[in-house]
């Protein structure tokens, strides 16, 4: 099984987003192993920051496991497990 854990985020104070006025919440997408991103994002975002470098805690975890060839997605969020 692969894990992969988005714990927090923080950012820079000359990154696009902290400078975007526009932009008020955050979330996490990524791409892996041609899964869909959108079955990947953190299930919820979260206020953009006032400063830079204030960590936005995510604790959101997603697990790929293969299991006889066939790909099994399996999905954890910290504090409440489903799996």
């Amino acid at each position: 099984m692969v894990i992969i854990e988005v714990s927090h985020l923080s950012l820079q104070e000359d990154a696009d987003i902290m400078k975007d006025s526009s932009i008020k919440r955050l979330f996490v997408a990524y791409n892996f192993l041609g899964i869909n991103p959108a079955e990947l994002e953190t299930p919820m975002s979260l206020p953009k920051p006032r400063k830079s470098h204030q960590q936005m805690k995510f604790n959101f975890r997603k697990g790929k496991s293969l299991w006889n060839g066939v790909c099994v997605l399996v999905y954890t969020q910290l504090g409440s497990r489903a799996l």
